[in-house]
């Protein structure tokens, strides 16, 4: 498991835990996010995305979002993830092997500062996930990709030291 900071409690992980098992259920799908078709040329890299934020009745909208391998499917990414509902909403994201299923999201609260800003990013052939929280600004994507390289995880929990933002991220085995 990466961490980026050391503030995520015990309790925390059991609500993520709790979330993730409740999303695997209602959605009908298999315990494993990336699931390879019969041919073996495509893979799908299922999502989930939850709205946890901590002001009441803030929605998160899709600002950004890079794709170094692959295309979002069906049903692409959430433009809005509203705050009001209680829960998730998934996403499909597919590539062609051996390069695979390799994107980042960005999702803000507004578009004007001081909006804050939730970044994603997943690599499904290496089974790798990297979350980041801040102030909203320009995205570089080369230093997304280098850290999801360099620091994804499986898991992955970052709690950002000015503002408080929380992302937690996970890619199952598979």
């Amino acid at each position: 498991m990466a961490t980026a900071q050391a503030q995520f409690t015990d309790e925390d992980r059991a609500i993520v835990k709790e979330v993730i098992e409740a999303m695997k259920k209602t959605a009908g799908w298999d315990k494993k996010g990336v699931v390879p078709l019969p041919t073996k040329a495509t893979l799908h890299t299922r999502g989930f995305m939850w709205n946890g934020h901590k002001d009441a009745h803030t929605n998160l909208g899709l600002y950004d979002q890079h794709n170094w391998s692959g295309a979002p499917g069906n049903p692409p990414y959430p433009k809005v993830l509203e705050w009001s509902n209680p829960n998730h909403q998934k996403f499909e994201h597919q590539g062609v092997v051996p390069n695979g299923s390799k994107a980042g999201l960005v999702y803000t609260d507004a578009e004007e500062p001081p909006a804050r800003r939730w970044v994603v990013a997943f690599d499904a052939v290496n089974n790798k996930v990297f979350v980041d929280a801040g102030s909203i600004g320009p995205t570089d994507w080369n230093v997304v990709e280098f850290r999801l390289d360099k620091d994804g995880a499986d898991y992955y929990e970052y709690v950002d030291p000015i503002f408080g933002g929380r992302a937690y991220a996970t890619i199952p085995p598979g």
